[in-house]
């Protein structure tokens, strides 16, 4: 480098650093600079690094960069706290490979060259207190390793045979709750070409929530596979076939004697409840439960027809959700088809 662009940086303090004096060393047209850190560690840089930002002796970086909580080991693949690693001295970071793995290679190479203990049983008899110290705090250390360890393996366990297991979770519920497997289940929708027993829908095979296995609460008999609108139907009737039939002459009734058309109006729909709910003597038009005349209560609720647009009578939410899942926008002829099927399919 020629002497009239040398510049003297002698005492001159970079960050962490500070320039000491210059080296024959040369690097790039550029002299080499031998620095002082503030963590005590001589350093060589180039002139020009310590001009155009060179702070520290890699301290620094090593300060600000941010570790996770955790660090995967080289050996056995585990993520562990940082906790369970050792720390290089000469560059101040974290060795690849645990404690344990350490150790265990530690244990290897003295079996390999005939050396069975780090101390020997002297000094054990000698310093018996601190030995038995050193053993309690070794079994802690390995109680702590196993459960990080141990939860570590169930996690990764848990990611690599979530999806595979999944058939066998499902499997093992169905046999649970039914009594029948998923291949069973998988015949009996064969058998109904793929359709539901009541209003004839596509069933879903893969998707459990649209195809369900419908059963007798009482025997535990599994009597078909039906779609989630047919069997809530028949869980909010509580698979009673008098109710369906009263549920048949309800939407006849009003079919043929009821024109008001359906007001969406929250104030209106408050009063018209009121009305209706006298002139029913307080009770459900299908199932005879008694209403609450409160305007806040949900129990009761004005029932409209879907097809029509019309208002009917005033309703339980029981009664008023299984007919909203028969019906499901239908016309009102082919709601009553249904119904009828469903009477059918429980007889």
């Amino acid at each position: 480098m020629a002497k009239n662009n040398f510049k003297d940086l002698t005492g001159q303090r970079f960050g962490k650093l500070i320039a000491i004096k210059p080296t024959d060393k040369r690097k790039d047209k550029c002299v080499i600079w031998l620095c002082k850190c503030d963590c005590g560690n001589l350093y060589e840089t180039k002139s020009n690094a310590l001009i155009f930002g060179r702070k520290s002796c890699g301290c620094l970086r090593f300060e600000k960069k941010v570790y996770k909580d955790k660090k995967k080991c080289s050996k056995c693949g585990f993520e562990l706290s940082l906790n369970e690693f050792y720390i290089n001295k000469q560059t101040n970071q974290f060795f690849s490979v645990c404690k344990e793995c350490k150790a265990e290679y530690r244990k290897k190479w003295r079996k390999r060259n005939g050396l069975k203990s780090t101390k020997p049983k002297k000094w054990k008899s000698d310093n018996k207190e601190i030995y038995l110290r050193y053993k309690k705090r070794r079994k802690l250390r390995k109680k702590l390793r196993t459960r990080e360890r141990q939860k570590e393996k169930q996690r990764i366990d848990y990611h690599k045979n979530k999806y595979k297991n999944k058939r066998k979770v499902d499997n093992r519920g169905f046999v649970r709750r039914y009594g029948i497997t998923l291949k069973e289940r998988e015949i009996i929708i064969d058998k109904q070409n793929g359709r539901c027993l009541i209003c004839d829908k596509k069933l879903d095979r893969t998707n459990k929530r649209k195809s369900h296995v419908d059963h007798n609460h009482d025997t535990g008999e599994v009597r078909g596979i039906l779609c989630f609108h047919c069997n809530t139907g028949l869980g909010n009737f509580e698979e009673n076939i008098s109710l369906l039939e009263r549920a048949i002459e309800y939407i006849k009734y009003n079919y043929y004697n009821k024109s008001i058309k359906y007001n969406k109006h929250p104030e209106y729909l408050k009063e018209r409840r009121i009305e209706l709910i006298k002139e029913q003597n307080n009770e459900c038009a299908i199932c005879n439960i008694e209403l609450d005349r409160n305007e806040y209560n949900t129990r009761s609720v004005l029932d409209h027809s879907y097809d029509t647009k019309t208002e009917r009578q005033v309703l339980c939410s029981k009664c008023n959700l299984g007919l909203g899942r028969f019906e499901k926008r239908r016309k009102t002829e082919k709601v009553i088809k249904i119904i009828d099927k469903a009477i059918e399919y429980l007889k």
